[in-house]
């Protein structure tokens, strides 16, 4: 995992919160560029990472969290072991936030998460792209290709497609949690 840790200005050794960005699919940890205005004013450090398969990690596939909530629960470890970070708040976007919400459900440390346009798990959003898509199939055919596409990634990627559902964990996290998405956005579910 490539990661980098973002600390204020005010050059103090005490312990301070920490924010863990998690990017969405097809992107990389510099997405949390965007917090650091915000965060890093209010004396609290960022940490963000590639995650498996993305940025300048190793990784040959993404899991859109299922392998993902591995790394975080890694880089958790690493953090906690720091004597420079008091407690630890997760902020996703899309994978991120699913991931956020897959290792929240297990892990009663965690201080607190924004996750920003979760999925609630992923049959859904793939039946949701292939009924948003330019030339929408048959409900037949899509349990079939759905099928196919298990099969494969299964074999590929070693878990069950059927398995990657955060809305099923939420109910597990012992943390506050902060939900968001925008007013136009179709295709958060």
């Amino acid at each position: 995992l490539k990661c980098s840790h973002f600390l204020p200005a005010k050059g103090t050794s005490e312990a301070r919160p920490c924010v863990v960005y998690l990017h969405g699919n097809c992107s990389s940890r510099l997405e949390a560029f965007d917090a650091l205005p915000v965060l890093l004013p209010q004396d609290v450090s960022v940490f963000s990472m590639d995650l498996s398969g993305s940025g300048r990690s190793d990784g040959e596939y993404i899991s859109l969290g299922y392998h993902e909530e591995q790394d975080l629960r890694t880089c958790l470890e690493f953090l906690r072991e720091l004597p420079t970070v008091s407690s630890i708040g997760l902020w996703g976007r899309s994978m991120g936030a699913s991931t956020s919400i897959l290792r929240a459900a297990e892990d009663s440390k965690i201080a607190a998460c924004v996750m920003d346009s979760a999925f609630k798990d992923l049959k859904t959003v793939a039946e949701e792209l292939v009924c948003k898509g330019r030339f929408p199939w048959p409900g037949f055919l899509t349990g079939w290709a759905f099928d196919l596409v298990r099969t494969e990634v299964s074999e590929r990627a070693n878990f069950d497609i059927l398995e990657l559902s955060p809305i099923s964990r939420a109910p597990h996290a012992a943390c506050p949690g902060f939900f968001g998405v925008a007013s136009d956005d179709t295709f958060v579910l």
